[in-house]
């Protein structure tokens, strides 16, 4: 049913109503229009007394509202439709309330007040879109005809309609996100997993190609000769490596080439580090201690050098360092030592009481009796528990590897930061440790069978059967090899091919070639190009002990 409200008085009163004041209330139940008045039938009710208080205004409006719909249209559009509704219909289903701007001005309640004709109606009136007004030819069949769908009013909504998201559907949309968030997210801030050797490869682009160092090296004396070259003058760590083997024969070996006696040199720098006295503690975890020599001729610095030199370079890691010396230097705060790190007998008998002391008595007459150990360290201490045997152990084994070595350490790291290294280990400090510390991975057959491509003969010739046979001997050596049913290990034999024990860090440059002699029953090697020619022989016996005595016997670059 239409409402056109339209004297002052008749908006007053109901302002009035709806302040909570007391009076007589017209309930409307049918209106007629002529010409400008306005007849009503009603009957009269009074209206509840309230008191004139806004509590309820003010609790209304201080609430939080989800969602404020304004709908947009102009008046002539909205009468262009009213005009087609009939305003006398009883059974109508829906309402349209036009406002003067006087009363819109002065109307601030927050819940729209009810002009119902009847208290049975209670339809709602919040979804004004779908208001339906029925015309004149359409009140008989009961169809309606929906007032907003004018262009006008589109055009309206398309510009000034908000975007609404009922509860379950902003759940439901924050629960796509979410997924999808948690979905995409890896995707976007995962930063792509680098290999030790991807980062190696970086650090090779500070590589001088143009420059070299000159190292003269004589094999019975590994370290003097890379000592030598480490403290000439013009060294520089950007400079490439030029290499120099004199045999013990006397005879000069030229390695300026593609990089072999350069990668054999690091090799066997490697190894002699492993035995110098700087370092102490198991063969597979081996820490840095203090040696008042080799602080005058600053070892420890140059040891470090060796290392990022070597890796940077394309040679081995040390594979020999303790993994909390490793953590300690790249800054990472795990300590994992155990009393069989410690090579000192007394020192070790001496913790193994304390930590296996039965009460706290006996712990401490331990203390007492050994207290100028544990003095020295800083670890004497009252205990009033006895679980605190753990602690004690725990801090003397720090000082043990660490703190007394301190000064050692911090030399060993600025020689470690040649090449920019130990930037790049605290960097990335769990994909480079495994290249300083001992891993328990080893070169398998399989392994070095896919790195060695073959060079074979064309198809139909005689040569080729032969080499598919020897191909055949060289898969059961290798075998052989890694079942240690050979004096050779792989290792061996990858050194004897390529001048490394294993794939360097930095990976190798160019792929290890296989090729056949018929002019020789022993193997041969070209470190430089990492060639490996096999022999052809014609029974495996045969082709076995042959590989093993010309590798054995090669002081570097396999036997000519």
């Amino acid at each position: 049913m239409l409402w056109t409200l339209v004297e002052e008085d008749l908006k007053l009163e109901k302002r009035h109503k709806r302040r909570g004041c007391t009076g007589v209330v017209p309930e409307f139940q049918d209106i007629k229009r002529e010409g400008e008045a306005i007849k009503f039938q009603k009957e009269k009710r009074t209206a509840e007394r309230k008191p004139c208080e806004d509590f309820d205004y003010k609790e209304a409006v201080g609430k939080a509202y989800q969602r404020i719909t304004v709908y947009i249209c102009t008046v002539e559009d909205f009468m262009t439709c009213s005009q087609e509704a009939t305003t006398d219909s009883e059974d109508s289903d829906s309402e349209v309330i036009i406002m003067s701007s006087s009363e819109t001005e002065f109307n601030t309640v927050i819940s729209e007040p009810a002009l119902n004709s009847t208290s049975d109606y209670q339809q709602s009136h919040t979804d004004l879109t779908a208001l339906n007004l029925p015309s004149n030819s359409q009140m008989d069949q009961g169809t309606a005809v929906n007032v907003m769908e004018t262009t006008s009013y589109i055009k309206y909504t398309e510009l000034y309609s908000p975007i609404v998201i009922d509860d379950q559907e902003d759940k439901e949309v924050k629960g796509v996100d979410s997924s999808n968030k948690s979905h995409d997210t890896p995707k976007e801030t995962e930063v792509e997993q680098l290999s030790a050797s991807d980062i190696i490869q970086n650090l090779t682009l500070q590589i001088d190609h143009k420059h070299v160092n000159r190292f003269n090296i004589c094999r019975s004396d590994i370290w003097d000769g890379a000592v030598r070259g480490l403290k000439r003058g013009t060294f520089s760590e950007n400079y490439d490596l030029l290499v120099k083997f004199s045999d013990d024969a006397g005879r000069f070996e030229e390695g300026i080439d593609t990089g072999g006696p350069k990668r054999e040199f690091l090799s066997l720098l490697m190894k002699e580090l492993y035995r110098r006295p700087i370092f102490d503690g198991p063969a597979e975890s081996r820490y840095l201690v203090y040696n008042s020599t080799a602080i005058k001729v600053d070892e420890y610095y140059l040891a470090g050098k060796m290392i990022a030199m070597s890796i940077v370079h394309g040679g081995p890691g040390p594979n020999f360092l303790s993994k909390d010396l490793v953590n300690f230097i790249s800054g990472k705060s795990s300590f994992a030592s155990s009393i069989g790190d410690i090579t000192d007998e007394d020192i070790g008998k001496v913790l193994r009481e304390i930590l296996n002391a039965p009460s706290l008595e006996n712990l401490r007459d331990l203390l007492a009796e050994n207290s100028a150990v544990l003095q020295t360290a800083g670890c004497f201490r009252h205990v009033k528990a006895l679980e605190e045997k753990d602690k004690i152990v725990k801090d003397y084994m720090w000082w043990y590897i660490i703190d007394r070595n301190h000064v050692a350490i911090e030399r060993f790291k600025a020689g470690l930061a040649s090449l920019q290294f130990l930037t790049a280990l605290q960097q990335h400090p769990t994909i480079l440790t495994h290249v300083l510390c001992h891993t328990n991975k080893r070169l398998t057959a399989k392994e070095v069978e896919h790195l060695f491509k073959p060079e074979m003969s064309p198809d139909g010739s005689n040569r080729k059967v032969l080499e598919n046979q020897t191909m055949s001997y060289w898969a059961d050596y290798l075998l052989d090899c890694e079942e240690q049913d050979s004096s050779v290990s792989l290792e061996e034999l990858f050194m004897f091919a390529t001048g490394v024990p294993c794939v360097p860090p930095a990976g190798i440059d160019l792929t290890p070639r296989l090729e056949f002699l018929t002019s020789s029953k022993f193997p041969m090697a070209n470190t430089c190009s990492n060639t490996l020619k096999l022999p052809l022989l014609h029974c495996y016996s045969a082709f076995k002990t042959n590989m093993n005595f010309g590798i054995k016997n090669s002081p570097g670059f396999g036997c000519h």
